[in-house]
């Protein structure tokens, strides 16, 4: 039950991202959906039961963005591999400002995936020129995209929250049984 809800949320975030999104948002700064969706599951349930996810996660995400395949299947594993170092560091389970590390480990994640993201697509586009002038850290637009991927971490954060809770407390109840 839990795969198939799984995987009907990745599909949604998808779609969502690649088509519903970016009619709300300027070009390059659509919020990455997916992304705070599978860093929030590797908060809550680490590296090893987000691995899978985060490989559909990428391979969806490849086929609707039509770019090239396993970019973004590298980018979430890499970025869910980070944020999981992080977590085992720096957060306290049941702290009141969960939220805010929260938040900080997801601009984090989201400069990573910006990272990963701009090298392996200067390396498709110009085979020998990759050149750390075109990956620009100090930008405007990735400080928006950073905000407003904020703003969808607080619409879907409480949301997603509860879901995940509501799973756990079945799978606890089949394993009683």
């Amino acid at each position: 039950m839990l795969n198939i809800f799984t995987a009907t949320v990745i599909f949604i975030a998808v779609i969502m991202q690649t088509s519903f999104l970016p009619n709300f948002f300027p070009t390059n700064m659509t919020p990455d959906l997916l992304l705070i969706i599978v860093i929030i599951w590797t908060v809550r349930n680490g590296f090893n039961s987000v691995l899978t996810r985060a490989i559909l996660a990428g391979v969806l995400m490849d086929f609707f963005s039509f770019g090239i395949v396993g970019i973004n299947i590298f980018s979430f594993v890499m970025v869910v591999f980070l944020v999981d170092s992080l977590c085992k560091r720096f957060l306290v389970p049941q702290s009141d400002k969960k939220i805010f590390v929260l938040a900080i480990i997801i601009a984090l994640g989201i400069i990573i995936n910006y990272v990963v993201l701009a090298i392996f697509m200067n390396i498709s586009v110009y085979l020998s020129q990759l050149s750390w002038q075109t990956i620009n850290l100090f930008s405007r637009s990735l400080a928006l995209k950073i905000f407003y991927n904020l703003l969808m971490l607080i619409i879907i954060y409480w949301p997603i929250r509860k879901i995940n809770n509501i799973f756990a407390q079945q799978n606890k109840l089949v394993v009683k049984r």
